[in-house]
């Protein structure tokens, strides 16, 4: 098996899940450092950490259905879920809400334009840092 070396992010459950199934095609962060993530296929990290506000953020912008299964992820947690392409970054409005799972009308955010999940058939375990980081993952 190939492997390659690509950059990668650790997401809170169960943001990171939900990006993983392409419910979420918009990443935000209140910084803009990740900007130079634009252009470029990453690898999204699932923290050791469950959101437990997730419910209050996100359920205005998530079908019935979405908020039934979003409990299921919690065994996601410290491991690699998928490869996502980033299309670009840029300061988000109020529009993008319902992308983003969060409202984004209200604080000032940065997002990242998510494109085409390839989800790993079995999530890789890591231990996952900060910021931006590298992992090998199969090609």
């Amino acid at each position: 098996m190939s492997l390659v070396t690509l950059k990668t992010i650790s997401l809170w459950q169960p943001w990171a899940s939900w990006v993983a199934l392409g419910w979420k095609p918009i990443e935000t962060r209140l910084h803009s450092r990740f900007a130079s993530l634009a252009g470029q296929r990453i690898v999204i990290h699932a923290a050791q950490k469950w959101d437990r506000c997730w419910f209050d953020l996100a359920a205005p912008y998530l079908t019935p259905w979405r908020i039934q299964q979003t409990p299921t992820f919690r065994a996601a947690r410290g491991v690699l879920l998928c490869t996502v392409f980033v299309v670009r970054h840029r300061q988000l409005t109020s529009a993008d809400s319902a992308g983003a799972l969060i409202n984004c009308g209200t604080t000032q955010r940065f997002g990242l334009d998510l494109l085409d999940p390839v989800i790993f058939s079995e999530p890789i375990a890591e231990r996952g840092l900060e910021g931006i980081w590298t992992t090998r993952v199969p090609a």
